[in-house]
């Protein structure tokens, strides 16, 4: 794809959420809902075997691996909160570093440039991190860090099928 073509679906992609990396998403769940009136949440615990088709680079996570994500609507966007549990350095390395708050922003695109959009930001040296399929829903991070000072999600919007909690 070239950056002219990429341009061109920029009508079909959009930002649709605000990620944010938290200690304990029970209680920040609890407070956003008790603060600011958002929920209801809907979540989830992720794990290996829950996840089709999972991209991981060296480092980011480990053979077995689970974390939570929580999502409640704001309007037309979405907030995630997400909770490392175990074997996912993507989250607690983040953590410790730079403590909770702002994670990513996740640009939804549909289904039939999902690809070309993956291999664009490859071409420009923004590679997946780490992602996966979740029962339907899509979700790739790419290494936008260096470029943008953010982590971006690439996703195809839509919500997990069947998912177990």
């Amino acid at each position: 794809m070239t950056k002219t073509e990429f341009e061109r679906i920029s009508a079909v992609r959009g930002v649709t959420q605000i990620g944010f990396l938290v200690n304990d998403i029970f209680c920040t769940m609890d407070h956003w809902c008790e603060e600011h009136g958002v929920g209801p949440w809907k979540l989830y615990r992720h794990t290996r075997d829950r996840l089709q088709n999972v991209v991981c680079q060296e480092g980011i996570c480990e053979e077995d691996f689970a974390f939570y994500t929580a999502s409640a609507m704001l309007g037309d966007l979405q907030l995630e909160v997400m909770q490392p549990i175990s074997g996912i350095p993507f989250y607690s390395s983040w953590l410790a570093e730079k403590g909770p708050g702002l994670h990513h922003f996740k640009e939804t695109v549909p289904d039939e440039v999902f690809a070309d959009v993956l291999d664009y930001y490859g071409s420009q040296g923004m590679g997946i991190l780490f992602g996966g399929e979740f029962f339907g829903s899509k979700f790739y991070f790419i290494d936008s860090v260096p470029e943008l000072g953010v982590l971006i999600e690439i996703g195809n919007g839509k919500s997990p099928q069947g998912a177990p909690v």
